[in-house]
Order: structure tokens, then sequence, then C-alpha cells
């Protein structure tokens, strides 16, 4: 059954992302979007200029319920906490989404039924969105819990940081991910401050296979050390920008230099290829977009979680990758 996500909230049950339960959404409306039109008045006159101003961000609303799939004791969605997935019962599914409207913008990721025959996932909406309306039911005569729901989504122009450009492949020799560590910096100046963080996406292309986690670590001033702020769990790459939810976010800190880390099962690129930008522009001059530093480890295991910390003496350091990837603003 295809995906149907929301931040750290898997509404649907099943699914070639993420194992879980409760029901697909009944209806989907959208993407919509309404445009604005101005009427200037003409003294003297019926009617006068139109003006058009362009058009609203697109709306998505979801309707659906939250109910056990087959008996009370069933869990309704799953969660995102840390780097896993949880099953929760639904009256902890209301909750959670009540709480996802006042968290800001996420990630919602609505998973084509052409994925059930391609073998890989492929969405037909994939951006970042907030709740501008949540509406709960109460069906009166159940036994159980059983809410229904209308969600109304708005897409957010939101703010992120780090590098959004880049249309070189990266492929290095050797093994391309499996067994590995990847860690760049993002430049100074490119990441916020202060500012709660619950979303990192990176740009892939030519996917065929292939899983990725990502965290995000801070470099608090020559330590020696990395310290984990915040990571995803494992997904499978989708072409074009890969949203991995962060749960809990984290807030920036003010004076810490902040970095990506990657890993793949991927061990070669038949799977799936990274999008990278020079560290360098013609000339020689630094490529403003990134720090030019690219890190790895070696002997490093997808199944396991990151390192808290990271010892730096043991990266081996590139230059010349600096990859397409962002952390977004809530």
């Amino acid at each position: 059954m295809p995906i149907i996500q929301f931040g750290p909230l898997v509404l649907s049950s099943g699914s070639t992302l993420q194992s879980g339960q409760g029901w697909p959404p009944q209806t989907i409306d959208g993407p919509s979007k309404q445009g604005y039109v101005v009427e200037h008045q003409v003294p003297g006159a019926e009617g006068g200029i139109v003006e058009y101003m362009g058009s609203a961000q697109r709306t998505i609303t979801l309707r659906g319920f939250l109910a056990p799939r087959e008996i009370i004791t069933d869990g309704a969605a799953t969660f995102l906490s840390g780097s896993s997935y949880y099953v929760v019962a639904v009256d902890t599914a209301k909750e959670l989404l009540a709480g996802l409207r006042g968290s800001g913008a996420h990630a919602l990721k609505i998973e084509s039924t052409y994925s059930n025959y391609s073998g890989y996932a492929i969405f037909y909406e994939n951006d970042v969105f907030y709740i501008t309306d949540l509406t709960f039911g109460y069906e009166p005569g159940h036994a159980y819990p059983f809410y229904p729901y209308t969600i109304n989504l708005k897409r957010t122009a939101n703010k992120s940081y780090g590098n959004s450009s880049g249309v070189a492949t990266y492929a290095p020799t050797g093994t391309y991910f499996s067994g590995y560590t990847r860690i760049w910096r993002l430049r100074s100046g490119a990441w916020p401050v202060g500012e709660t963080i619950n979303t990192i996406a990176l740009y892939a292309q030519s996917v065929a296979s292939g899983n990725a986690k990502v965290a995000v670590y801070r470099d608090f001033g020559g330590a020696g050390s990395l310290a984990p702020l915040a990571q995803s769990a494992s997904q499978p790459i989708t072409s074009g920008w890969n949203y991995f939810p962060l749960n809990p976010s984290f807030v920036t800190i003010s004076g810490n230099q902040h970095e990506i880390a990657i890993k793949s099962d991927a061990d070669s690129s038949l799977g799936w290829q990274l999008q990278t930008t020079e560290s360098t522009m013609a000339g020689g001059d630094p490529n403003p977009q990134c720090s030019g530093a690219e890190s790895f480890v070696s002997g490093t295991t997808y199944s396991t979680v990151f390192p808290d910390p990271y010892v730096t003496d043991a990266f081996t350091h590139v230059s010349g990758n600096c990859f397409k990837s962002v952390i977004i603003v809530a």
C-alpha cells in the first residue's frame, strides 16, 4: 500500500518506505491553486481594470479516519522517534497529529500506486507543507476510538540552508557508499542560528535501488570530535529531493559549525547517484555554496546508528565535493 506521511507521522498501513499500521486517507483532494485577481474601479463605469497578481501556494486536503486496522489493540499509525518508527494507538495518533499543526512545516509524502509495479518509490506529492486547518469528528456508537479527520495543507515557501545547487554526478572510484559514512560541512554563514530544524533533504538522480539515512553533527570549536544533534530513520532513495524527517527536531546553536552525514547501503553507482558541486569555481575562487571539504570514514556498518561522538581524527578528507543537500527550517 502506498505511503501517506506528514513529517514524522505515517498515516498509511504498509508501504515501500516504512511498515506501519492505519488506514490511508479515503480522499486526497488537490493539489490545487487559486489565483489572485484584483479589479481596479473606474469612476463612472461598471467594472474596472483587472489585474492578475499571481497565485497562492498550492493546497491539498486529506480526508479519512484514525481507527485500528482489525482489532481494538491494533495501531492507527506509525510515528518517527529518533532513528526508528513506532506503532501508535488511535488516541495517541490523534494527539500527535494535532500537535503537528503548531510545529511548523513538514515534508508531505504521497506515494504513487505505480511504486507497486516499478519496485521503487515514486511520489506524486513530495514537498514541504504546513497544516492550515485540522478537524476531528467523534462517531457515536463505537466501542473503540474512531476519529474522522479533515486536514487542509498549504505548501510553504520554506527556508533552507546548505547547498541547493549542483549538477555534477558524485561517483567516486571503489566502493560507492556501502561501508562508508560521508560527511560534509555547511559553509560559514550557510546554516541558520537559533532556528528549529526538522527535515534534511538531499538530491539524488538515476535511482534504481538503495537506502540511506542522514544525521546532523555540530563541531564545537575544534575539540576533535563531532556531537550529534539528530539522525533520521532509513528510507529508500527516490529520484529528486529526498526529505528525511527528524524527530525530535533541534535548534541550531550559535558559534557551532554544522555538518551533514550520510550512510547508504548502495555498493555501486548503479544504485543511485548523488549530485555535487565543485568546491572551487573557474579561476580558483571558492564556491560560495559550500566549504569544499568532504570527509569519509570507512568500515562503518549501515545497519548501526550514527556514532556519538564522531572522532574527527578518523576522517579522510577529500577536496572538490560539496553535495547538493539542505537543512530545512520548520
